[in-house]
């Protein structure tokens, strides 16, 4: 078994490495296909495939920010003392890097089934800090593997307790209610079916991930500027305790007095938005929490804004990109592509097969928009609409297109990019391993679709 994987590992790692461009081509690559669509599938003029393209690209402008700004909070967080400090004793724990492997997958399931914001972000950290501690004992690791291990997690978020569809459709008021009412999280993220599911990825996921690690003299070290980079950050955190102010602004700077204050507002407002407001944990809260945390374990404002200046380069990628998926993402939708796409898998369905086919509708969307929320809005009326005139359950429809929208994140770079940042590997290195987790996901899912009871 082993070998098997090892070989698929392999097999599809020269295969990207050979034909799959760079995140950045294939998002351009997709705008044209997605163009090409709208005009020859959707029937419309290429001035108005533009123009749905142009009204599209500052659509992702908020989320753009939010997940650049999580990005940088994240690595600020990271590079902060005592931060670093808790990460290490988890990093700490793998004695070789098999075991190492195997914990990056766990953790990125773990982390992504709480929370996508957190798996963005909260991965990324751990995946450095444990290519640290690699280092400090001297063993040697498979870097890209290891990268890739933290990214598998992404499989599974749509299944887990941030499920945006599942979540949309327990909300009294959601877009569909008067199609199909509210249904409570305990009939979809809690259904037997699902749960079989994020079993079943808990388990085969770290299995699949420890089986694909090479053989010791094919191991690739991970980059000596990152290595470089992160004994400046260990420098720099000695140093942090040394710092004397000498002039006034020195000591502004470096006041921990002014952290404190600023700290002290972000917690009484987190309190409030919580236990007093009944405020929901969203994107917006979360990147407040790693704002506040960071300031906090940073110590010194000073610390903290280097922290986030560094933070800025490794999202750089989000700034640019997210913008051109927003345009993807405008002509999908007005154009009609995405209703085309799902009313041609509705159309050859039976009561049995529909959920399996609505899976891969979602993930073959998923492609072109890669956002649950946003492609549940212009797909979820479609899915619920023909479960309910085929007799099939409801949950089980939005559990499947749940696990569509999650399988192909793995093929598709667009959340890949955060923790890419973090690693300073291109879209090439990981997508391979990846792509073996895709296949062994689809097993999972599909026996969780067609054969569990709903």
């Amino acid at each position: 078994m082993s070998a098997v994987i090892r070989g698929m590992g392999n097999f599809f790692t020269r295969i990207v490495q050979r034909y799959l461009p760079d995140a950045f081509i294939f998002c351009l690559l997709l705008t044209l296909v997605a163009m090409l669509g709208g005009i020859f599938i959707a029937g419309k003029g290429p001035l108005e495939v533009a123009k749905f393209w142009g009204n599209g690209f500052w659509g992702m402008l908020t989320f753009s920010m939010q997940s650049s700004m999580a990005m940088m909070t994240g690595y600020a967080l990271s590079a902060s003392p005592l931060f670093r400090r808790g990460l290490a004793k988890v990093a700490a724990l793998p004695k070789n890097f098999a075991q190492a492997a195997v914990l990056a997958s766990l953790s990125s399931l773990l982390l992504w089934y709480f929370h996508w914001g957190v798996g963005c972000v909260a991965t990324g950290l751990l995946c450095r800090e444990i290519t640290r501690q690699m280092a400090r004992k001297g063993v040697k690791i498979h870097y890209p593997l290891l990268v890739a291990g933290s990214y598998f997690g992404t499989a599974v978020w749509h299944n887990g307790i941030s499920g945006a569809s599942q979540l949309l459709l327990a909300t009294k008021g959601h877009f569909l209610e008067k199609l199909v009412g509210v249904i409570p999280v305990s009939e979809t993220l809690f259904a037997p079916g699902n749960l079989f599911i994020v079993v079943g990825l808990f388990i085969v996921i770290p299995i699949v991930t420890y089986f694909m690690v090479p053989e010791e003299k094919d191991f690739k070290e991970a980059p000596p500027s990152l290595i470089k980079m992160m004994e400046e950050e260990a420098a720099a955190e000695q140093r942090s305790g040394l710092i004397s102010s000498k002039t006034f602004a020195d000591a502004l700077n470096n006041s921990v007095i002014i952290s404190a204050a600023v700290a002290i507002i972000g917690l009484i407002f987190l309190y409030f938005w919580f236990a007093k407001w009944n405020g929901a944990f969203d994107l917006n809260i979360f990147i407040v929490i790693m704002l506040v945390a960071g300031i906090i374990f940073h110590y010194r404002p000073s610390s903290y804004f280097n922290a986030m200046k560094e933070g800025v380069r490794a999202a750089a990628p989000i700034f640019l990109q997210f913008q051109f998926y927003g345009g993807i993402m405008g002509i999908m939708v007005a154009s009609g592509l995405v209703a085309i796409i799902a009313n041609w898998f509705v159309s050859f369905s039976t009561p049995f097969t529909y959920p399996w086919f609505t899976y891969l509708g979602a993930g073959l969307v998923n492609l072109f928009v890669p956002s649950g929320g946003g492609q549940w809005t212009v797909q979820g009326e479609i899915v619920m609409r023909a479960a309910k005139d085929l007799g099939v359950s409801l949950p089980q429809a939005v559990t499947a297109f749940a696990c569509g929208d999650e399988w192909t994140n793995l093929i598709q770079p667009f959340w890949a990019l955060p923790l890419l940042g973090f690693a300073g590997l291109g879209i090439r290195d990981i997508m391979g391993y990846a792509a073996v987790i895709f296949v062994f996901s689809f097993i999972v899912m599909s026996i969780g679709i067609l054969f569990i009871p709903w």
